[in-house]
């Protein structure tokens, strides 16, 4: 079983491997929205290190992101911060980075949280919405 990130043109057939190197480890990859950059969780075991990394569609521009152990990644709409989960000493939370100045922000604190995802509230306004059963969603984000 192949542990790379693999890709397929649909028109053409024409396969490839994101980092052709025979005993990469990775997986979670996530697009970027401008579909030029992928993030992905690579663990390498020679350095005892799960993290998120980013890389080019061809696979250049390899950048680690987090140096700890972090899984999940998601990438917000706008293209320049991503969500992670990260083991911490009260169990599992959700980060966020953004890329441009690196700042991370906890933005979970209790419990074991994992694979956050980015909220549109244009995609699904936060007011009650009988018929999509988010009266309950509404009334909470409004107290």
């Amino acid at each position: 079983m192949s542990r790379q990130i693999r890709f397929i043109n649909l028109k053409t057939r024409k396969q490839g491997t994101l980092l052709p190197d025979d005993t990469p480890r990775m997986r979670q990859p996530a697009w970027s929205p401008a579909n030029n950059k992928i993030a992905f969780v690579w663990i390498r075991p020679e350095h005892r290190q799960q993290s998120i990394f980013i890389a080019n569609r061809d696979g250049s521009g390899l950048q680690q992101i987090v140096d700890v152990l972090a899984l999940s990644p998601a990438w917000s709409p706008s293209g320049d911060e991503l969500v992670y989960s990260q083991a911490t000493g009260n169990g599992t939370q959700i980060f966020k980075i953004n890329l441009v100045t690196h700042g991370v922000t906890q933005l979970t604190h209790d419990g074991s949280n994992y694979a956050g995802d980015w909220f549109d509230p244009s995609a699904l306004p936060v007011s009650p919405q009988p018929q999509l059963l988010t009266t309950t969603w509404g009334k909470i984000k409004t107290e």
